[in-house]
């Protein structure tokens, strides 16, 4: 199989503008850019091994974990005579503590410099990780436009993309991300949450923009 945001097309939650941290919008007429925030897209174990998946042995099921790739996307969109220098998206996943902590056990992608940029490709295989599309099971790819200049939290339940502006390359439009989820046994589903903040050149100097927390409640989602 091959997932792109051509064959899975990316249907947006949330559209609106980013806010200050007081809740206002900027004075003078002048607003912050808008943001879009994507419904995150789920594929199961199953649908990424096809053929290559099987069935686990009922004697060790109780103890396996379970797997599965999520796809996480936004949008920036600059007024003019703005810049947006940079741009940090994060996700975390929301659990009981005796139930066993899901986490995120790979992200694509990962540091992208300027001269990175284009179409990036990865593949995953029967260990669920990220690695060389030859003889995967799963192939993914992504157009990617902006440098990241941090990808953190492999292994943890909160990851982090940081995107850095350069002077060729301004932050701007659709960025996707991925990441490969591990469940624990016994937890048939898990709840994410995704944020968004992104630093602002304005005319009247620089912002930080955040999402609004009225939507807070509502960009969380399911995986199963």
């Amino acid at each position: 199989m091959h997932i792109n945001e051509i064959r899975y097309p990316i249907k947006y939650a949330w559209e609106g503008q980013l806010i200050q941290s007081t809740g206002m919008f900027l004075g003078g007429g002048e607003k912050l850019p808008g943001a879009s925030i994507g419904v995150p897209m789920w594929w199961s174990e199953e649908q990424l091994l096809g053929e290559q998946w099987r069935p686990p042995d009922p004697a060790t099921q109780r103890y396996r974990c379970r797997y599965g790739l999520v796809r996480f996307a936004f949008s920036l969109r600059p007024n003019e005579n703005q810049k947006i220098r940079r741009a940090e998206f994060t996700a975390y996943l929301q659990f009981k503590p005796d139930g066993g902590q899901p986490i995120f056990n790979g992200l694509f992608p990962q540091i992208v410099t300027s001269e990175e940029l284009g179409e990036l490709r990865t593949g995953i295989g029967p260990d669920f990780k990220f690695g060389p599309t030859e003889m995967a099971a799963t192939t993914v790819s992504l157009k990617q436009t902006a440098p990241v200049s941090a990808a953190e939290g492999k292994g943890q339940s909160i990851i982090r993309w940081s995107f850095s502006m350069r002077p060729t390359h301004p932050i701007g439009g659709q960025q996707l991300m991925y990441a490969i989820v591990e469940l624990p046994s016994g937890m048939p589903s898990v709840r994410v949450v995704v944020h968004l903040i992104a630093d602002v050149t304005t005319n009247l100097g620089p912002v930080r923009g955040f999402l609004p927390k009225t939507e807070h409640a509502a960009l969380g989602w399911a995986l199963n």
